[in-house]
């Protein structure tokens, strides 16, 4: 997993991730619904309530069978962020597996924007 993912206050970006184990690509396929499938942004780690969350068809699924998914956070929402540092969290559901429900905190790093409106 990324060690922190950067975007600038107002900019909108997919986000990717690939999924693995021992080095393997994993099928996510699986992971569709509401509850498989979640991309949240918090102010602190420690908080319940998501400031952004993405979950079930939100994430664009294409890549599945070879362990990679993508997310979008839209322009609109990094300029609600605002500046700052927040801690996001990406959780997958996988059926049947061993290892059912994992999950993963990422800094996530809203910078100024070079240009201002």
């Amino acid at each position: 997993m990324a060690g922190e993912i950067e975007i600038k206050e107002g900019e909108g970006k997919w986000i990717s991730f690939s999924i693995t184990r021992n080095s393997v690509a994993v099928d996510v396929s699986s992971a569709s619904g509401e509850s498989d499938l979640l991309f949240g942004i918090k102010a602190d780690a420690a908080d319940v309530a998501y400031l952004i969350a993405k979950s079930g068809e939100s994430f664009d699924k294409t890549g599945a069978l070879s362990g990679e998914l993508r997310v979008n956070v839209t322009a609109t929402e990094t300029t609600a962020l605002g500046v700052g540092s927040f801690e996001s969290e990406l959780k997958i559901v996988l059926t049947p597996d061993e290892d059912v429900d994992k999950s993963a905190k990422i800094p996530f790093i809203v910078k100024e924007s070079i240009l201002h409106t």
